[in-house]
């Protein structure tokens, strides 16, 4: 984990009971054992709602040996937000339980911990679990819905590879 190393990476997440996340990311080592990372991310509720983000994030190295790494993580993204469903009120006088699509753009900030095992020179597996705290901007009619929602504790899973030398 040098400076200059970089690493790519994806993973599946979870959240609520049936909440799940997809994250493609790639990180560069700003210093050994620092990294700042871009990624990508799709969350969903089933039909219910969905959110595909962009942020940047960053991870430091608390604890490390050969094959085992546990780290802290944060970071922010902006998205898109969106909630398919019935609602009782909605923006423009809408009639009572009209089905539709409501969307908005989100922001959202995360902190927590992973751990990391390397099965390779290159490969690694990891576990996470963080908080993701969001804020909707806008229709203030995704309030309710979305931070109920994606603004939880959230687990995942993944493989990382490194490039490079």
């Amino acid at each position: 984990m040098a400076t200059g190393f970089q690493h790519a990476g994806a993973g599946r997440g979870w959240f609520c009971e049936t909440g799940g996340r997809v994250t493609a990311r790639v990180s560069y080592f700003l210093r050994d054992g620092w990294a700042l990372g871009v990624e990508g991310q799709y969350e969903s509720l089933g039909t219910i709602a969905g959110r595909t983000s962009i942020g940047l994030s960053t991870r430091y190295y608390i604890v490390r040996n050969k094959r085992l790494a546990l780290f802290g993580q944060a970071g922010g993204s902006i998205g898109q937000s969106t909630v398919f469903g019935r609602f009782k009120s909605l923006p423009n006088n809408y009639p009572p339980d009209y089905f539709s699509r409501l969307e908005g753009t989100s922001y959202q900030a995360r902190t927590g911990l992973g751990v990391s095992y390397r099965v390779s020179r290159r490969v690694a597996l990891e576990g996470t679990i963080d908080r993701a705290l969001p804020s909707i901007v806008s229709p203030g009619a995704l309030d309710s819905v979305t931070r109920s929602s994606f603004g939880n504790w959230q687990g995942g899973v993944g493989i990382t590879y490194r490039l490079g030398k």
